[in-house]
């Protein structure tokens, strides 16, 4: 066992990350081991913020990234900033942002503090103003009792005694996860989701993943064409999805389902834990097996795509929308692409105007659910009147009852 200690040299920091893969590799761990890691993923952590810092981007770009991310044109900025003159000044660098433009942007969009001021080392007077920017009494906290999420059967409802019990529900976590967050959705999406439910959703999500022992290791390289047509074939069993979670947790993999908050519309997410493994999560908003495969694979996708590289990045997303976001896009042709690969899908020649016969025997063809296909073709004609009898209609909450 190796004793941990504050790293303070490359010969200290390449010890520590041994001893955790030797750590991971192990099948199961007792609870001095398992401390043990979680003691030596923090203090690697620590020695690679302080060694290798991540500078926050331009203010411009933060607010221009955004803007991508949610679809807004320069006029949805006026109630942020102000009228179109000082937009455009913003926008073009030529006027700073004032403590209430930062204000408004912080808590309508969901940037980061940091990005929007610049902030590079967390000063008395940035981390001041970052606690006004956390409002601790929009948290869910009566929702979050009813759900058994926190011990307290009743909390005064005061910013103080919120902030506490927020900060000891994300203990563990780091502060980053107690910050507002933003739903991905399409352009025309009009509903305007609650940054604080979601907040308390994804940290819900990742202690339960924190908590659960995978049978493996992940190791990105299994998941291949073979791998996921393994998994989109478990499909056509009645327990399917709990097979899913199974053979899921062989690679390294936690599949969490956990019901949305109110005013979250949240349907999917993935995330990484601090130790590197990686999360999807799965609200199952829509209780339906065509639903429940695309979301899964959707996130895979994502997991395989975009989060290998950055552990702190995460995707919490609605699919009531088409999303023309770039990794979205990415995403949606991933996902599709492993559950029917393209050449094997236009060979099928189904359409809107297809029977049900041909669908189920395309279906058997490639042994998997016939909720697939029939929810491909609905999600492409964006048509949800079609084969509502193929896609699975309360079948998926039941099994994880």
């Amino acid at each position: 066992m190796m004793e941990p200690k504050i790293i303070k040299s490359e010969k200290d920091y390449n010890g520590a990350l041994k001893r955790i893969e030797s750590l991971m590799d192990k099948n199961s761990l007792n609870k001095r081991e398992s401390d043990e890691l979680e003691l030596l993923g923090t203090l690697v952590s620590i020695y690679e913020d302080k060694k290798w810092p991540i500078l926050p981007p331009n203010p411009v770009d933060a607010i221009r990234f955004r803007m991508e991310q949610m679809g807004l044109s320069r006029n949805d900025l006026e109630i942020y900033i102000g009228n179109k003159s000082k937009v455009s000044e913003v926008l073009a660098g030529k006027r700073s942002l004032s403590k209430q433009m930062i204000y408004n942007l912080h808590k309508g969009l969901g940037i980061p503090l940091e990005s929007l001021m610049g902030v590079v080392e967390e000063s008395e007077q940035a981390s001041e103003i970052k606690k006004q920017f956390i409002d601790w009494l929009k948290y869910p906290i009566k929702e979050m009792i009813k759900r058994n999420w926190i011990e307290e059967t009743e909390v005064k409802k005061d910013s103080h005694e919120y902030m506490n019990v927020m900060k000891t529900f994300a203990y563990g976590l780091g502060n980053d996860s107690l910050a507002p967050v933003m739903l991905k959705s399409g352009k025309a999406y009009n509903k305007r989701p609650d940054p604080y439910a979601l907040a308390a959703w994804r940290i819900r999500v990742l202690s339960l993943a924190k908590e659960r022992k995978l049978k493996s290791k992940f190791d990105s390289r299994l998941l291949t064409s073979t791998y996921l047509n393994e998994l989109s074939r478990l499909s056509s069993f009645d327990q399917g999805p709990l097979l899913a979670k199974e053979f899921l947790s062989k690679i390294g993999i936690h599949l969490i389902i956990e019901h949305h908050l109110k005013k979250t519309y949240l349907d999917g997410a993935s995330m990484m834990l601090s130790n590197g493994s990686p999360i999807v999560a799965l609200t199952l908003r829509f209780d339906r097996l065509d639903n429940f495969w695309f979301v899964l694979f959707h996130e895979l996708a994502h997991i395989e795509l975009h989060l290998s590289g950055d552990k702190s990045r995460f995707f919490m997303e609605n699919f009531d929308n088409i999303s023309t976001d770039e990794e979205e896009l990415q995403a949606d042709k991933w996902a599709t692409d492993s559950l029917i690969p393209e050449k094997t899908w236009k060979l099928s020649n189904l359409t809107s105007r297809s029977h049900d016969s041909d669908i189920i025997d395309f279906a058997k063809k490639l042994r998997i659910n016939p909720a697939i296909p029939a929810g491909r073709i609905r999600r492409e004609t964006r048509n949800y009147t079609l084969f509502s009898h193929l896609v699975g209609n309360k079948k998926v909450k039941s099994l994880f009852l």
